[in-house]
């Protein structure tokens, strides 16, 4: 994705509030610490029987111990009325997208996700029903 666009997201998370990433209200953010730092981040909304989820990532110290996971069942704890979750992914993330058909997620579609603006990177859309996700 390159430096400036990575240099640019970060930007979004410096100061005291997260509300440069959460572009409308019903947005929220899951923050999952160590140690209190800040290991793994998701943010999504419930809007209607669907749980939207983006931005979900895990330092790559502690991939694969569990708290991406985690995160992705609390999203379901928090929204006992979805019925769905539908994950968008970037492309170029192999490892997200076998972490998410892992989990029971099937690739429904293929879009340009906006980063920032004027900055799309090819992304993949991934659905699953809540009680086909896999168990802990």
């Amino acid at each position: 994705m390159g430096a400036d666009t990575a240099s640019a997201l970060i930007a979004t998370l410096e100061g005291d509030r997260l509300g440069g990433i959460l572009p409308a209200t019903d947005e929220r953010v899951l923050l999952a610490f160590q140690d209190k730092q800040i290991v793994g981040s998701c943010v999504y909304a419930a809007r209607g029987s669907v749980a939207y989820v983006w931005g979900c990532y895990v330092s790559q110290a502690v991939q694969r111990s569990g708290i991406g996971r985690r995160l992705i069942r609390q999203i379901l704890n928090a929204n006992s009325g979805a019925e769905r979750l539908q994950v968008t992914g970037l492309w170029a993330s192999k490892s997200a997208t076998g972490f998410y058909t892992a989990l029971g997620f099937k690739v429904v579609d293929q879009v340009e996700f906006e980063l920032l603006p004027n900055c799309k990177q090819p992304a993949l859309v991934m659905d699953a029903f809540v009680a086909d996700l896999a168990a802990d």
